[in-house]
């Protein structure tokens, strides 16, 4: 799975350890969504080796089950390197302490360099859904979506995942369209004169995900 230069958003729900290589040049990658993931490993010899490489679009990297990580700089061993600046990290809480009663070290070095922000996964409780939402100021390529946003349960809610049919699109299934940050928010690159259907998913501050909101048919307008 090297250079997949037009990939967005993946999921793995049963995926586990990834190898020499893994999504390196994805740099279109903006949210990688791994619930398993324990290992990240790379062949020590010879010593050219990279996995999760020149993510410079990524912006979300879930995998709050990781316990290794290879050390970024290791000779020429690289992992995460050259991500994109402020990437948010979803990781085991174990990874606080794991060197020397410090910081793993690759992600110590993702801090100082790429000025990552790492979130510590304590609880994995679902948040609550969206219940009303609705559509308007429909044009030809986009809609806004109003609804009330809900309660916090545990954590506080981070963004909205936006599904349109269902997440099948021309060339991806299953995975959301975008995200928005509140009511209010514009769902962008839709097809002029088009029927879509629209939900929305509640993502909290540890990306812990909602059931779906109710869903919404609209109708963009014609060119």
């Amino acid at each position: 799975m090297d250079g997949l230069t037009g990939l967005k958003y993946i999921k793995l729900d049963n995926f586990e350890r990834s190898g020499n290589n893994f999504l390196s040049y994805a740099t279109s990658l903006k949210t990688a969504y791994f619930p398993k993931l324990k290992n990240i490993w790379l062949q020590e010899t010879p010593s050219n080796r990279s996995s999760f490489y020149g993510l410079s679009s990524l912006e979300r990297m879930y995998m709050p089950m990781i316990e290794q990580i290879n050390l970024s700089g290791n000779g020429n061993i690289a992992t995460f390197t050259n991500v994109k600046t402020n990437c948010i990290f979803y990781v085991n809480p174990i990874m606080e302490t794991i060197y020397l009663g410090g910081l793993d070290q690759t992600l110590a070095s993702l801090v100082s360099t790429r000025n990552a922000e790492i979130r510590y996964v304590t609880n994995d409780i679902m948040p609550n859904p969206v219940i009303n939402v609705s559509g308007y100021n429909i044009t030809s390529n986009s809609v806004d979506l109003s609804f009330s946003e809900p309660l916090p349960n545990t954590n506080a809610v981070d963004f909205y995942e936006v599904w349109v049919d269902d997440g099948f699109g021309l060339n991806h299934s299953r995975v959301p369209h975008q995200e928005i940050q509140s009511s209010g928010g514009t769902v962008l690159n839709l097809t002029p004169n088009t029927t879509y259907k629209i939900k929305l998913k509640t993502c909290d501050y540890l990306y812990n995900v909602s059931n779906f909101s109710n869903e919404i048919t609209i109708t963009t307008n014609k060119e």
